[in-house]
């Protein structure tokens, strides 16, 4: 695409590519991952539409998509528990 003058859709490219293989992944890691997928891919078809605006969506979707996917699983699955809750579980026999 680069070399054929249509250097715009590099980036939405990406994003659809990445959000396809992101969606099959999702099928043998965590549900999460799906969501992270579909998002991907809706930026890069939105991006399809608004070419001169590649480095936004480029910085939205690998950017911003992955940390806000970063703290979604950290609160999910590695948050240390409540310092409350835990004094209730050491409490119960």
């Amino acid at each position: 695409m680069f070399l054929g003058g249509d250097a715009a859709m590099v980036v939405p490219g990406m994003l659809v590519f990445y959000g396809l293989a992101l969606l099959n992944a999702s099928k043998f890691t965590l549900d999460e991952i799906r969501w992270l997928g579909l998002t991907q891919i809706g930026l890069g078809l939105v991006c399809m539409l608004l070419p001169g605006w590649g480095l936004i969506f480029f910085a939205l979707g690998f950017g911003l998509g992955h940390i806000g996917y970063g703290l979604v699983m950290y609160n999910r699955y590695e948050r240390p528990a409540k310092a409350g809750a835990a004094a209730n579980s050491a409490v119960v026999r």
